[in-house]
C-alpha cells in the first residue's frame, strides 16, 4: 500500500519574547493512502501544530515531512499555496463557513479554486453524502451546528484531495453530534479512500477509533 505521510524527525520550536518553547520533538511516522487516524491529546499537546505542518500552514524547525512523495520543505510559498489548494482538505473546530454564501456556494469554493468543469454536479453528489440535498440554498445562519460543521467537511472533501485534515471539528459540538461528523468523516473516508487525520481531546471520541497517534508534550505514541 502506498504511503500517503511521511515525517522523519520533525521538530518545531517557536520563540516568544526571546523563550524557545518545544511545541514538537523528533516526530516520525508513515500513514498508508487511505487509513483514518484520530490524533488523541490534550490542549497543549502539540495536536494542532501537527496539522499546520502536514497542512504546510507552517514550517517544521527540524526534519522532513513528505506527501505523496512530495517534500514541503523547500517549496516556495506558491508552491504551498498549491499544495493546499489541490492536495489538502481542511476541517477546523469553528467551521469557518462564510455567511454570505449558501450551503451550495460554500461547498464549491474549493472546485472554483481548482477550476473544475463538473463543479455543480459534484456539489449535489456530496450534499447527497452528507444529507443535505433540501437545504442547498439555506444560509450558515438557517442551519443547526452539526449542519454547518457537515457543510465543513463537505467543503473540505469535496475536490477529492489527497489528504483530510480535521483539527478538533466535533469540539464545539455535543457528543451525539460529535460522533455524527466523525461516523461521516469515517464514512467519506471509506467511499472516496481519502487519508484522514482527526484530532481531538475527547476520550469518548477516542475509544471508538481503531487507529490512534497519542501525543503528550510534544512527543508521540502509536496505537493501532
Amino acid at each position: 500500500m502506498k504511503t500517503a505521510l511521511s515525517m522523519q524527525q520533525v521538530s518545531k520550536i517557536f520563540t516568544t519574547g526571546g523563550i524557545q518553547v518545544k511545541a514538537l520533538t523528533n516526530i516520525s511516522l508513515e500513514i498508508q493512502e487511505g487509513a483514518f487516524w484520530v490524533v488523541a491529546g490534550p490542549s497543549g499537546s502539540g495536536k494542532t501544530t501537527l496539522l499546520n505542518l502536514i497542512g504546510g500552514l507552517d514550517e517544521v524547525t527540524s526534519g522532513e515531512i513528505q506527501v505523496d512523495g512530495m517534500k514541503l520543505s523547500g517549496m516556495t510559498e506558491r508552491g504551498l499555496a498549491l499544495y493546499r489548494r489541490h492536495h489538502v482538505g481542511f476541517i477546523f473546530q469553528g467551521n469557518n463557513l462564510i455567511p454570505t454564501l449558501t450551503t451550495f456556494e460554500n461547498i464549491e469554493i474549493p472546485l472554483i479554486l481548482t477550476g473544475e468543469p463538473e463543479r455543480k454536479a459534484k456539489v449535489h453528489d456530496i450534499l447527497g453524502e452528507i444529507g443535505l440535498q433540501g437545504k442547498a440554498h439555506r444560509f450558515p445562519q438557517f442551519l443547526s451546528a452539526g449542519e454547518q460543521q457537515r457543510v465543513a467537511v463537505a467543503r473540505a472533501v469535496v475536490h477529492a484531495p489527497r489528504l483530510v485534515l480535521a483539527d478538533e471539528p466535533t469540539a464545539n459540538l455535543d457528543l451525539k453530534t460529535g460522533t455524527n461528523i466523525l461516523s461521516l468523516l469515517q464514512h467519506l473516508n471509506q467511499k472516496l479512500k481519502r487519508t484522514v487525520l482527526f484530532s481531538t481531546h475527547d476520550q469518548r471520541i477516542i475509544d471508538t477509533a481503531e487507529n490512534v497517534l497519542r501525543l503528550r508534550d510534544g512527543r508521540l505514541n502509536r496505537d493501532g
